[in-house]
């Protein structure tokens, strides 16, 4: 229960704007928590995986949620091609809370208070963490985020991170499907398909226009 006058609220990433405040805290705070001792995860006994081990894993859901047939074939191939790409995923692995989303992070008078809901930490690849940012807030605040993300880090070569964040940010539908077929749930598989079926639509005209101009 919230103390009378207590002004925390979540976040409302669809309204984030760029510059010094909320978006640059949001940046601050995620790297870190990227910036946490792995030891603090290891030591808990929550899972922990290498570079190696989480492209694997990666891999497993596609070939997974490509034995259902409702995955649309070029956004397989585009997400094999990804997988396959050894460059995308070297990576130095980091604590990440694994599952987040607005509801999980607290703003208090127009900075980030704190994060929620720590049931999926692990020790794993940053990039997770970042997928929700990219993938929902208005493209000006994403930047903003992840140039203030970028600066606190203290050892980001990482140059593939963005690419892995939209990655996991596709991911995630595919897993909603999966979700649906595991649990015989008819509307959860129509949700999925009909999201994968927008996002193949939107990838393919991307890449049709990236062709043209080139």
């Amino acid at each position: 229960m919230r103390a009378p006058g207590d002004r925390r609220s979540t976040l409302d990433l669809e309204t984030l704007t760029p510059g010094p405040g909320l978006a640059a805290s949001l940046g601050r705070a995620l790297a870190a928590l990227h910036e946490l001792p792995t030891s603090l995860v290891e030591d808990a006994g929550l899972p922990v995986y290498d570079a190696s081990a989480y492209r694997a894993r990666r891999q497993a859901e596609v070939d997974e949620a490509a034995r259902t047939g409702k995955v649309p074939p070029t956004l397989l191939r585009r997400w094999e091609q990804m997988l396959e790409d050894v460059a995308l995923w070297r990576f130095r692995p980091t604590v990440v809370h694994g599952d987040l989303t607005s509801e999980d992070v607290l703003v208090r008078d127009g900075v980030v208070a704190g994060i929620l809901d720590w049931n999926e930490a692990k020790v794993a690849d940053p990039a997770d963490d970042l997928s929700w940012v990219l993938v929902a807030a208005p493209q000006d605040a994403a930047e903003a985020v992840m140039e203030a993300y970028q600066l606190r880090r203290t050892e980001l070569t990482d140059p593939h991170l963005t690419d892995r964040a939209l990655l996991a940010g596709e991911l995630a539908l595919a897993r909603w499907l999966l979700h649906g077929v595991r649990v015989h749930d008819e509307e959860i598989i129509a949700d999925a398909v009909e999201m994968l079926t927008d996002l193949d639509e939107h990838t393919r005209a991307d890449e049709d226009a990236i062709s043209s101009v080139g």
